[in-house]
């Protein structure tokens, strides 16, 4: 007898083909982690920006401070700081300062009627530029203004659209020089007058305050920086950033903290007479403190 053992056949079932993509809340999950890393990795590459741009200012402060110390080793150590007035030459009559005669780009027209456009000073007319920038000085421009005199407004068309950038700071993003100490938002410094960077003034305030004259205070100070009379180099600060200016503005108690281009409130990026830049915290309305001086000493 043949005995065999029946064929156990498994049920025949229908699968049900998935179909391709994500399901709404896999994609839910994909959205959700995404954003997670965004919020993670966008403060660390603001910080990696500003930390870029930083650097760039410090460097464009440095170039600035090496074209200084060129300019004085030409001119028996004075700074390249102008008076603003009238005439030439020797027969210049000091009318006032401001703190972008030392170098730049032109300014914007806006300064060709304020004040009677004596400080709308042309490239050829800050005294600095040929140090830091000769090819950009091309003779179209040449002549547009004079050194310390207003500016012609029939030369207004020579108001070529050169660029300058070791006088642009990558961080300039509003003017405090039209209403100061206030800023003025939708025009930078540098589009304003010229350059994002600004020479030290506060020792010309200081002699000012001391009762001399624009001519008097302006002669004092070359007098000092040509003898290193009262004068660290490494603490006595040259060319600064809009904010320093502002916290150190007697009248600006009512501002007692400055929002900053770079680091934190109150920090000011600063070029030194001897040349190198940094990054430095400034008191308010103190223009002596830890590691900075804007004043000279009088006695």
């Amino acid at each position: 007898m043949l005995l065999t053992h029946p064929v156990h056949r498994a049920p025949r079932t229908t699968q049900r083909l998935r179909p391709a993509g994500f399901t709404l809340v896999e994609l839910l999950v994909v959205i959700s982690i995404i954003a997670l890393l965004i919020s993670i990795l966008l403060p660390a590459l603001s910080a990696s920006r500003k930390s870029a741009q930083l650097a760039q200012t410090l460097s464009n402060l440095r170039q600035i401070g090496i074209g200084s110390g060129a300019y004085a080793a030409d001119f028996k150590g004075s700074p390249p700081i102008t008076p603003v007035g009238r005439g030439f030459g020797s027969s210049v009559s000091t009318v006032g300062w401001c703190s972008w005669s030392f170098g730049g780009k032109f300014a914007d027209p806006y300064w060709a009627t304020r004040s009677l456009g004596y400080f709308d000073l042309a490239p050829d007319a800050r005294p600095i530029n040929p140090y830091v920038y000769t090819e950009n000085l091309h003779p179209d421009v040449t002549g547009a203004s004079g050194y310390n005199g207003p500016q012609n407004p029939a030369n207004n068309s020579q108001r070529t659209p050169i660029e300058l950038e070791v006088f642009r700071s990558p961080r300039d993003a509003r003017t405090m020089q039209r209403n100061w100490p206030n800023t003025t938002d939708g025009v930078s410094s540098y589009d304003d007058v010229g350059t994002s960077y600004h020479s030290n003034m506060k020792w010309l305030l200081q002699l000012d305050n001391a009762g001399y004259s624009y001519d008097e205070a302006f002669e004092l100070g070359h007098r000092r920086f040509r003898t290193s009379t009262g004068l660290d180099p490494s603490n006595f600060v040259l060319y600064h950033d809009q904010v320093a200016d502002v916290i150190l503005t007697p009248w600006s108690s009512g501002l007692p903290v400055v929002e900053a281009d770079f680091g934190r409130p109150n920090q000011s990026a600063m070029t030194y007479l001897d040349g190198h830049a940094d990054l430095a915290t400034i008191e308010p309305n103190q223009p002596t403190g830890d590691g900075y001086t804007f004043e000279i000493e009088l006695d």
